[in-house]
């Protein structure tokens, strides 16, 4: 009966923290200049080690205003957006 309950306890001990996360991961947020006039036009929103979750705005007309919202997941999703771009931000180069 306690090696029952010793076997118990440690699978049960061993399950919750297979599950524990042992840190917060953070939304990492990259700006891009696609056209190099100085202006964001990319803006990609990337979550390390946790999968279909990438998103990105993009101002394809380059008019200082996002208008679609690309997600990266089991399938590529788009919708339409109006969302000013920002400034005052690190502009990376393209990869």
């Amino acid at each position: 009966m306690r090696l029952l309950s010793i076997w118990i306890l440690v699978t049960v001990t061993a399950g919750v923290l297979g599950c524990a996360s042992p840190t917060r991961r953070r939304e990492l947020i990259s700006y891009f200049d696609r056209n190099r006039d100085g202006k964001v036009d990319l803006e990609k929103h990337k979550y390390p080690g946790v999968a279909d979750t990438d998103w990105e705005l993009r101002d394809n007309d380059y008019d200082g205003r996002f208008e679609k919202r690309i997600l990266y997941g089991v399938a590529v999703g788009e919708s339409p957006v109006d969302i000013p771009i920002p400034t005052g931000v690190r502009i990376e180069r393209l990869p």
